[in-house]
């Protein structure tokens, strides 16, 4: 059996308070780690926030937002809907992205709404 890949994410909000989250898919093509890293660097070069970090908007390719499992959490004008990569590695866990992808297949969905961002791109 081929390892799965593991993305873990993170939000933070502006008062630094955070919420994790990891999501697993099916690896079948048996991408590398590095070849999914570089993928999701390209994909989210227009979204840097701060340096050395990759952010996107995990409700734009079909994952929850995070930000929503902080207990008694109000958005305040200060907080971004942006989320942190945190790390991405081979997992034997089983897969659970809500959409059933593959990792080429969140890589292409990530890509194509965070490269390309206009609302009829997003998923």
């Amino acid at each position: 059996m081929k390892p799965a890949v593991a993305l873990a994410y993170l939000y933070r909000d502006a008062d630094n308070y955070k919420a994790h989250g990891v999501t697993v898919f099916a690896n079948p093509s048996n991408r590398s780690l590095d070849f999914v890293r570089k993928a999701i660097n390209a994909a989210l070069s227009d979204h840097i926030l701060w340096p050395d970090m990759s952010h996107f908007r995990p409700e734009w390719v079909g994952l929850p937002p995070l930000f929503l499992s902080l207990l008694g959490y109000k958005k305040t004008d200060a907080d971004l809907d942006y989320h942190e990569i945190v790390d991405i590695v081979e997992s034997n866990e089983l897969v659970n992205d809500p959409t059933g992808r593959t990792i080429d297949g969140f890589l292409g969905d990530l890509l194509k709404t965070h490269r390309m961002p206009s609302a009829a791109r997003r998923v």
